[in-house]
């Protein structure tokens, strides 16, 4: 039951974060940062 609650409780935080910042436009400037990070990751060669 306090795992439900937990649960809840973070993804209520987290709705409402994430919906604080499509309304200030961040939303997107975080993804594309986000994006950007990925694609570099995928250039690097990894290391054996």
């Amino acid at each position: 039951m306090n795992k439900v609650l937990i649960g809840a409780t973070l993804g209520t935080a987290i709705g409402y974060l994430v919906r604080k910042m499509q309304e200030e436009k961040q939303f997107e400037k975080a993804a594309d940062a986000i994006a950007d990070w990925a694609a570099k990751a995928k250039k690097r060669p990894r290391m054996p």
